[in-house]
C-alpha cells in the first residue's frame, strides 16, 4: 500500500545514525510499548535526556507523532488485530520545536492525504463531535522498565512535553543535573481531560549497560508498514471471499443475489490499476501519487459505487 514513504517533519532528519534493534523488535513492532494507566503508575528508566543531541537536532527520541484510534476497523469489514488498532497517520506535518520542552506544532495537510486513514471506521468508543476517527498527537519516548527490557513510553503530546519541562526545570537548578539513567515512577493524577503526568524519582543509582536507544522514526514507519502489511492482506481476502461466494453450481443461491442487486456492481478487482486511475479521475476523486493495488481497488469500491 506505501501510502507514506517515511515519517514526515518540517525538515529532513539527520542521516546516518544506525537503526538498533532490540529484543522488543521481534514480535509485533506495538508489543514493547508502555501505556500509563491512572492506576497503574510504571517505574522507567528514561534512555536519553530530553536535550541531548539525540533528541535534537536528530529527533529519533522523544518523538511527536500522529496517531489514529481505528478500533471500530476498517470500511469492508476489516477488523485490525490487537497491538494493531491505533497507529500512526499523516494527516499532519508536525513541525519540531526550536527548544526540548516545547510543543511540535502540526501542520495539517488536505484531507484525504492518507488514504489509510479514509479508510478507518469512526470509533463508537471514542466518537467525535465531526463523525471523524479520533486522531491525536502523541509521543514516544524510549525507556528501560523496571523489569530491565527496553520499550518505548506511549504518552500525549502535552504529557511528553510536561515530562520535558519538568527535566529541563531541574536541569537549570541543578548543575549537571541528568534526567536519564534514574529510576522514575510515572504516574497520572486527575480525571478526563484534567489528567496530569508526573515524575517521581525512585532511585538515582544507575545501571551498569543501558541499551542503545531505538531510533523512533524508524520505529514509527515500521510500525505504519506493518499495519499498511494487514490491511492490504486482509481486503485481499475480503475481496476473494466475495467472490468465492458466488462460484459453484447452486444456480437459486445466485439467482436470488443477482435479484437483490438492482443493479450490478462491477468487480473493480479485475480492472487494471490504470483503468481504475481513469475512473477515479473521472468522477473527479483524488489518488495519491504512491497507492497500492488495495488501496486503489478500496478507494474505487469507496467512490465509484
Amino acid at each position: 500500500m506505501s501510502t507514506n514513504n517515511t515519517y514526515r517533519f518540517i525538515y529532513p532528519l539527520s542521516e546516518g545514525r544506525p537503526v538498533t534493534t532490540t529484543n522488543a523488535t521481534t514480535r509485533s513492532v506495538t508489543s514493547n510499548q508502555i501505556r500509563i494507566k491512572t492506576a497503574a503508575p510504571q517505574t522507567v528508566r528514561f534512555i536519553n535526556n530530553p536535550w541531548d543531541e539525540i533528541v535534537h537536532p536528530g529527533i529519533t527520541d522523544w518523538v511527536a507523532y500522529r496517531q489514529v484510534a481505528a478500533f471500530d476497523g476498517f470500511y469492508g469489514n476489516i477488523t485490525p488485530p490487537k497491538g494493531l488498532q491505533t497507529f500512526p497517520v499523516f494527516d499532519a506535518t508536525l513541525v519540531p520545536p526550536q527548544m526540548p520542552g516545547e510543543k511540535w506544532e502540526p501542520l495539517f495537510n488536505q484531507t484525504g492525504s492518507d488514504v489509510l486513514l479514509g479508510l478507518v471506521m469512526p470509533s463508537s468508543k471514542y466518537p467525535t463531535d465531526t463523525g471523524r476517527p479520533l486522531v491525536q498527537t502523541r509521543m514516544l519516548i524510549n525507556v528501560v522498565d523496571e523489569n530491565g527490557y527496553h520499550k518505548l513510553l506511549n504518552v500525549t503530546h502535552n504529557q511528553g512535553v510536561a515530562l520535558a519541562r519538568n527535566f529541563l526545570d531541574k536541569m537549570k537548578e541543578f548543575k549537571g543535573y541528568e534526567s536519564k539513567n534514574k529510576a522514575y515512577k510515572i504516574s497520572f493524577t486527575g480525571e478526563g481531560a484534567q489528567i496530569e503526568i508526573a515524575a517521581s524519582l525512585v532511585d538515582d543509582t544507575p545501571i551498569d549497560k543501558m541499551p542503545a536507544s531505538l531510533n523512533v522514526v524508524d520505529y514509527l514507519n515500521r510500525w505504519r508498514d506493518e499495519v499498511e502489511s494487514f490491511y492490504e492482506t486482509a481486503s485481499s481476502a475480503e475481496a476473494t471471499a466475495d467472490e468465492d461466494a458466488l462460484v459453484g453450481n447452486d444456480e437459486e443461491s445466485v439467482a436470488a443475489f443477482e435479484e437483490s442487486v438492482a443493479e450490478p456492481k462491477a468487480n473493480y478487482a479485475a480492472f487494471t490499476d490504470n483503468k481504475l486511475k481513469q475512473l477515479l479521475a473521472e468522477s473527479n476523486v483524488e489518488v495519491p501519487a504512491k497507492i497500492g493495488r488495495a488501496a486503489l481497488i478500496a478507494l474505487a469500491n469507496k467512490n465509484l459505487g
